[in-house]
Formats: C-alpha cells, sequence, structure tokens
C-alpha cells in the first residue's frame, strides 16, 4: 500500500495539524510516525504561519490594556476606549464579564480599524452592542474590540468589566473600569 501525508487545507486552521492518508481513494485522519535510530516515534505534525513552522496555533494575545470608559452625564457623551488584538493566529472566543450592578451600561463594538478616542453620543445603537452577563464574541488577529458607556439616570456610578480568553481557559486578558460622572 502507497501512503501519502498532506494538509488537506491550503489556510492555517487548527485541523490542518492533522496529518491524512489516502486508502482506497478516501482521505482518513492518521497519526504519522517517523523512523529515528531505527525505531519508529510518534511525529508531531507542523503548520507553517507566516513563514515559521509552528506546531499549534497561537491564542493567547499580546498584552491588553483598556483604560477607564468615562461616560459624562451632563453632556451625555463618551469617549471610545478601543485595543487592537494580536499576537494571535486564530481566531478566539473572549468573555465580556460587566460586573454587578446596573448602572452604567458597558456597550462594544468590533472593527476592524480603531474608534480609540471617538465621542459617542448617549445610548449609541447599531452597530454598537450593549454587554449583557458574560457576553461572548469572537476576534481575529488584528480587529479591534471597543467600548463606551452610557447612564440613563445621569448620575455618579461605577462598574468593573473584566475580560477573558475562553479559548485559552479563561485566561484574565484585562480588568477595567466604566463610570458615569456629573
Amino acid at each position: 500500500m502507497f501512503l501519502t501525508l498532506l494538509a488537506p487545507q491550503s489556510t492555517p486552521t487548527p485541523a490542518s495539524t492533522k496529518a491524512w492518508i489516502r486508502v482506497s481513494s478516501v482521505w482518513k485522519e492518521a497519526t504519522p510516525f517517523v523512523r529515528v535510530a531505527g525505531t519508529w516515534k510518534q511525529a508531531t505534525p507542523f503548520i507553517r504561519v507566516s513563514g515559521v513552522w509552528k506546531t499549534q496555533l497561537d491564542k493567547t494575545p499580546a498584552a491588553i490594556d483598556w483604560s477607564t470608559v468615562t461616560f459624562n452625564s451632563t453632556d451625555e457623551e463618551c469617549i471610545v476606549v478601543g485595543r487592537q488584538f494580536t499576537g494571535i493566529d486564530q481566531q478566539i472566543s473572549v468573555q465580556i464579564q460587566p460586573g454587578t450592578g446596573t448602572n452604567p451600561t458597558l456597550h462594544y463594538q468590533k472593527t476592524s480599524t480603531s474608534l480609540n478616542g471617538n465621542t459617542v453620543t448617549a445610548f449609541p445603537t447599531s452597530p454598537w452592542v450593549d454587554v449583557t452577563a458574560n457576553t461572548t464574541i469572537t476576534i481575529d488577529a488584528g480587529e479591534w474590540l471597543n467600548f463606551a458607556c452610557s447612564d440613563s439616570f445621569q448620575a455618579t456610578s461605577s462598574r468593573t468589566a473584566t475580560i477573558v480568553n475562553v479559548s485559552d481557559g479563561n485566561a484574565t486578558l484585562d480588568t477595567f473600569n466604566y463610570r458615569s460622572e456629573l
């Protein structure tokens, strides 16, 4: 029998780290082996990402640090705080945990360019999305996750949000405050 090993996909994904063999015109997943000094040993498949050979794709982004998001109740405006996801080469899932309390309301928008420093008027609508308990979204390398907040009570209030990387064992990426002030 003649065996051919190949990655069945042309772009790196977690599935492309598997070896495949063709048996009777059917592709089947295979465990690759190599012969080292007369002994057969299981081999680790590699994938090539941006010219670098890896045994797995990176799901841990570079350090991310959102600063405090502040809503000015008098002007009914909020300055957007956005950060870019770098250092990953696969899509990851992140969870936004808004903390206890009801005010202010945290909003997010995922974009391909920075919104950092932009002004958002009170109670933004689509494409802004309200963060509810444990909102989970997917992020690709290079995307921005932007936050704004609002408060219908026009009072001074504060909450703390935590962002965790669901794809990496719920590792905490950052914890930041968001507040409303008069």
